[in-house]
């Protein structure tokens, strides 16, 4: 029987956005082939993580703005929510996300991509 591995799992969904560390830790800059492969290896990551935006444009719809954390080394990123368009708890259990911003229209191949309207 195989014997379980103790360590703990490395996830990352947002460490390429440091590129100085990542260029002091490989050695690499970040146009190099090897740069990903070679920090992730150096930490020897589990799983990379990442979102996309979705599969509509942002020009439909109610949105919110809820800000951004100071991830920057220097803070530079951060900016404090701006807008959410929910008045009271109601307005949210009452959103209808297919009512308000339709469903996607798949490509005849099947395959995903953004709606084009």
């Amino acid at each position: 029987m195989a014997q379980a591995d103790t360590a703990a799992a490395h996830t990352d969904y947002s460490m390429q956005y440091h590129v100085d560390y990542l260029r002091k830790l490989t050695g690499l800059e970040p146009t190099d082939p090897r740069f990903s492969a070679r920090w992730h290896d150096l930490w020897g990551m589990d799983l990379i993580w990442c979102t996309d935006d979705g599969l509509f444009k942002f020009d439909r719809g109610r949105q919110t703005d809820m800000g951004h954390a100071a991830y920057d080394a220097d803070g530079s990123d951060q900016r404090q929510p701006v807008y959410c368009p929910f008045k009271d708890e109601h307005a949210v259990w009452a959103f209808d996300a297919i009512r308000e911003y339709g469903l996607p229209r798949w490509p005849a191949s099947g395959s995903a991509g953004r709606d084009s309207r």
